[in-house]
């Protein structure tokens, strides 16, 4: 099973993009695997922490080992994290295993819509998190691709098109397979896209 992350700040459009994600009958999708042990790790005050301890692991490495990479029914899994989720002494195949992507967002956009949901603090909105995940992602060889959610809504098509979305070694042997392999659907009222990778990795 192949494992895409998406990586993001909250209020970044990342869970219209999972569902988009979630339309394809060969990939299942896990929505902030790491919220819990996160919560844990940082005692963040949550009026659903409660719930949360009770319907997800806590255990980070176990999350990472048992339930990112762990076995699945699908061809792919698509991981919707926030980049403060990835606490220090996670295991390190977190990051040096899948594929990675991180999706950025005008803070201007980002802050008014969470600070109704909680206090805002830089903890909490991740932003330095991000910049780290890019960072030690070009650091191991990897650099992620980068995309624009405010573009993304505006014109996916032009967006993921941008997106080599294939191994750094390989990819320009596999360019000319990599055609316009997006599906334009309409959901919740905002344009999101749906990328198709089977050819990606034949």
């Amino acid at each position: 099973m192949e494992v895409i992350h998406s990586w993001s700040c909250p209020r970044s459009l990342s869970t219209a993009l999972m569902y988009s994600f979630a339309q394809r009958d060969d990939i299942e999708v896990l929505d902030e695997p790491l919220n819990a042990s996160f919560l844990k790790a940082t005692g963040a005050d949550r009026l659903y922490r409660d719930e949360i301890f009770a319907s997800m692991e806590i255990d980070g490495h176990k999350v990472v080992k048992d339930i990112i990479y762990g076995p699945g029914k699908k061809k792919y899994r698509f991981c919707k994290n926030l980049a403060k989720h990835r606490i220090l002494g996670l295991p390190s195949e977190l990051m040096s295993k899948g594929k990675h992507f991180i999706l950025i967002r005008n803070p201007v956009h980002i802050l008014p819509s969470f600070g109704k949901v909680i206090p805002l603090s830089f903890l909490d909105v991740g932003l330095a998190d991000l910049v780290s995940i890019y960072s030690d992602l070009c650091q191991m060889g990897t650099p992620p691709p980068v995309i624009d959610a405010d573009d993304l809504q505006r014109n996916p098509e032009v967006s993921f098109l941008y997106y080599e979305y294939c191994n750094k070694k390989t990819c320009y042997k596999k360019k000319k397979k990599q055609e316009n392999l997006i599906i334009l659907c309409k959901k919740m009222h905002i344009l999101c896209i749906i990328h198709l990778f089977s050819s990606l990795y034949a």
